[in-house]
């Protein structure tokens, strides 16, 4: 073999090694994956209303916080995500200049989705995931907010340190009660206006 089959025989092997290591690095997100998002570039009290844990949905996408949109996540790389989220920040009008962070979490990080109900007059009822430190009202937001015959009050069921289920009743036009944490597991439901609740 001469020098010049050796050389290029080496640059084939190198090319297949450089397009395996490609293929490893540019691996996409897949539905069912917990991915870490990171929001930089605004202030730390805004940061924490985004920064945290998310899982892919079976629908391929993940809901981002304060602005209450899907994006797309599945099939994609997480640069391509990253960039996904900060143009819808941008579109919502909400930061001019974000900077997102996402990471594919991997064995022993991978989280298990704390979830919690929120039903009514919600305008998606149903399962929202829970984050660190969301709110009343963030959680009523993740749902698509209340409908227009939703009541000012609503129910707030969660358990108790004693493990006994516990039910409060609230009158979400209180900022104080929009900003009271909510819990994993909590159940929030929100009545039809002029029913009795709005009376008593």
């Amino acid at each position: 073999m001469n020098k010049l089959s050796k050389k290029v025989n080496l640059l084939v092997v190198l090319s297949l090694l450089l397009s395996m290591m490609g293929v490893a690095y540019a691996a996409k997100i897949k539905a069912g994956d917990a991915i870490q998002i990171s929001l930089k570039g605004v202030p730390i009290a805004e940061q924490q209303k985004v920064n945290g844990q998310y899982r892919v949905r079976d629908s391929g996408n993940i809901r981002i916080p304060m602005i209450n949109v899907n994006i797309q996540a599945a099939g994609k790389k997480p640069e391509q995500v990253e960039r996904s989220i900060e143009e819808a920040f941008k579109k919502a009008q909400i930061y001019s200049a974000p900077t997102i962070s996402l990471q594919v979490l991997e064995g022993e990080k991978k989280v298990i989705q704390l979830v919690l109900s929120v039903g009514g007059q919600i305008k998606r009822p149903g399962r929202v995931q829970y984050r660190d430190g969301m709110t009343l009202a963030e959680a009523i937001q993740q749902a698509g907010d209340r409908t227009t015959f939703a009541s000012k009050y609503l129910y707030l069921t969660r358990k108790n340190k004693a493990g006994e289920l516990t039910r409060q009743k609230l009158n979400f036009t209180n900022p104080k009660v929009q900003s009271i944490k909510v819990l994993p597991n909590d159940v929030i439901v929100v009545p039809q206006k002029g029913a009795l609740i709005d009376r008593g």
